[in-house]
């Protein structure tokens, strides 16, 4: 699992913060989750599955409440890093 952590965690600052526009499917959850609200959990898209944007939008509501400045290269990195610990979450060791 550390392996596999240590794989994902790689590179997660890559291109941030100068630019957020090198991977086009950020900006699309950029978008996505900038619709949504505690009131409205409905993505309208599931290009990465539900829960994913919904745990996106969590991890938002508790950055804008401890950083209330965070730009845009803050959430790219965040939710990157939630997509890390999901693909950590579901790596499979290996047995011989």
């Amino acid at each position: 699992l550390l392996g596999a952590l240590a794989l994902r965690v790689y590179g997660l600052r890559w291109g941030l913060p100068e630019r957020i526009d090198l991977n086009p499917d950020e900006a699309t959850v950029l978008q996505i989750v900038g619709r949504m609200s505690w009131q409205n959990l409905d993505p309208g898209a599931y290009f990465y599955g539900g829960f994913f944007y919904e745990v996106c939008v969590l991890v938002r509501s508790i950055l804008r409440t401890l950083w209330p400045g965070i730009g845009e290269s803050g959430l790219v990195l965040a939710y990157r890093s939630v997509s890390a610990l999901f693909g950590t979450a579901t790596a499979e060791p290996t047995t011989r």
